[in-house]
């Protein structure tokens, strides 16, 4: 059998206009639109709390005061810099309070920001019920989205990080919850179909899924924030016997492989003897003469 050389597979590039992304290591939520509906009434009290601490984003609200009237506690960040028709977001949730019946999660395609007015969709995960959901809500006030198919059963366990996936390309949404650092394969996945919103800003959401007789709190921390217009490729590789297999989707198809030898100082683009099936690209390696590196570029 050949010794096959060491291949590494480099970091996806860059990628631009409509890519926003957030570590939150910086320490402050610039480029965030906080969204507070309760506190933004003029005679009621802010409710919601952002903190930046340890490289996550932590949002907190108070009860709602009048959950008869205003609705239940909610807060969220928005950013508003960029509209989205097709979109692919993703974030980190890190750390959230167990004991508080509350749902958190992604907002997409949102327009009308403002207490009882804000429409949208949202995919979350609900402490209740221990499950995903994707609903669509007019005027802040959800349902669940038509058409939803799939597995919903995340039973998320404290101490450990979870990656949320919203998408949604035309009038098909999708949403997907992983068990860091698997990012294979998803604890649950729901599909839904709604035409209600083309288009809108995304961003967090937290929210209280108590009853009006007890509001209570709510309290989670999110990480690596990340949304664009599609869900960026990623490359895999597998060794074979006497080659390595490197693939990634199809879909987009804008992407191009790239080697270099040179831990990334001279890349070289690789257009043919590229093979298409089932939905993915591939190429297969038989160097054994030096070490390679690959990416993606758009």
């Amino acid at each position: 059998m050949k010794k096959l050389a060491f291949v590494l597979l480099a970091a996806i590039p860059a990628l631009v206009n409509a890519q926003i992304s957030d570590d939150f290591n910086d320490g402050n939520d610039t480029g965030w639109t906080r969204y507070d509906p309760i506190g933004s009434h003029p005679q009621l009290p802010d409710i919601a709390t952002f903190t930046l601490e340890g490289g996550g984003y932590r949002i907190q609200t108070a009860p709602s005061p009048l959950p008869g009237t205003v609705g239940p506690g909610r807060a969220g960040s928005l950013r508003a810099d960029v509209s989205y028709t097709d979109f692919y977001m993703s974030v980190d949730i890190i750390n959230w309070d167990t004991n508080l019946n509350q749902a958190f999660g992604l907002l997409a395609r949102c327009t009308q920001i403002g207490l009882g007015a804000t429409d949208g969709y949202s995919f979350t995960w609900d402490r209740g019920g221990r499950d995903i959901d994707i609903s669509v809500f007019t005027n802040e006030v959800p349902a669940g989205a038509p058409g939803q198919a799939g597995s919903d059963r995340a039973d998320l366990v404290q101490g450990k990080s979870y990656r949320m996936t919203f998408s949604g390309k035309g009038t098909i949404l999708v949403g997907e919850i992983y068990e860091l650092p698997n990012l294979d394969t998803p604890m649950a996945r729901l599909t839904a179909d709604s035409d209600a919103w083309p288009s809108g800003v995304g961003g967090l959401i937290v929210y209280d899924n108590g009853n009006q007789a007890n509001p209570a709190r709510t309290d989670t921390t999110f990480d690596n924030f990340f949304s664009h217009t599609f869900k960026p490729p990623r490359l895999k590789i597998e060794v074979l016997p006497f080659e390595y297999q490197i693939s990634w989707p199809a879909d987009p198809p804008n992407y191009v492989l790239q080697y270099c030898t040179d831990l990334g100082v001279n890349w070289t683009d690789i257009t043919e003897d590229i093979v298409e099936a089932d939905g993915r690209r591939s190429y297969f390696d038989s160097t054994v003469s030096e070490k390679r590196y690959y990416r993606l570029r758009p």
